[in-house]
């Protein structure tokens, strides 16, 4: 994920992630990973995917 590009060739980045999930801390798992994606896919807009994207939410 930290190395998707959106269309001006930024990578979303660690501290971009970081900030996401900081903001949905209290979430379930099943909220976390769609928050997650809607997140990600809005951050890529219409750039083209160069890479799978591999998403793990654990709850501990």
């Amino acid at each position: 994920m930290i190395e998707a590009n959106n269309v001006n060739g930024e990578m979303l980045g660690f501290e971009r992630l970081e900030a996401i999930i900081k903001n949905m801390m209290t979430a379930s798992a099943e909220e976390m990973l769609a928050q997650l994606k809607q997140s990600i896919f809005a951050f890529i807009g219409d750039a083209e995917q160069h890479d799978d994207l591999t998403i793990l939410v654990a709850r501990v």
